[in-house]
């Protein structure tokens, strides 16, 4: 509709409205997710930590890629239940903290083998695979080294958050590789 008013106001072409249309609906799932796991973050009274999950979590996974479910409904509902287990994983159990940095280091190295993990219906080429590998791990590595200067300093918090993101972006690459490949020896959807 918003498109639809642009257009009626010759503030954009025809030629726009897709390119108009697909960056409006991206932008709303950004604040769907973000709002999503702000809201789970309150139920877990973790609300600024669930911000920085986001934050971090955010870049990695756009380039990393990794499971897509076919629908926003299924990919809302998947996101909620891997934000939910993450958060029951890692704020309610009580871990020390060395053996949240050695999930973190083990998550980190997962996603820095199998990234990016493209899906059946949007493949990656050649090009892509080397262009969305490097700025995946570029990501990673800022990241990891926030997680040791976080280690160094006693922000436990800071920690869990970012093992927190390396686990859901780990997650959705081993659960996208397998999606794939199932897809790729059935020949079908899985």
């Amino acid at each position: 509709m918003l498109t639809e008013n642009l257009l009626a106001d010759n503030i954009i072409s025809k030629k726009e409205v897709n390119i108009i249309n697909y960056g409006l609906e991206s932008l709303i799932g950004n604040i769907i997710g973000l709002l999503v796991i702000l809201v789970i973050g309150a139920f877990f009274d973790h609300i600024i930590d669930s911000l920085i999950v986001w934050l971090l979590a955010f870049p990695l996974r756009k380039y990393a890629g990794g499971f897509h479910a076919r629908t926003r409904g299924r990919c809302l509902i998947t996101s909620m239940g891997l934000i939910l287990v993450s958060y029951i994983i890692f704020f309610q159990c009580r871990w020390k903290t060395m053996d949240i940095f050695l999930m973190a280091l083990t998550f980190s190295i997962i996603i820095f083998f199998l990234a990016p993990v493209g899906t059946p219906n949007k493949p990656l080429d050649k090009a892509e695979k080397i262009v969305y590998r490097r700025r995946t791990r570029e990501f990673l590595v800022l990241e990891e080294i926030l997680l040791i200067f976080a280690l160094c300093i006693n922000l436990e918090r800071l920690v869990t958050a970012i093992t927190i993101c390396f686990f859901m972006v780990g997650m959705s690459l081993l659960a996208g590789k397998v999606k794939s490949e199932n897809y790729n020896r059935k020949g079908k959807k899985s």
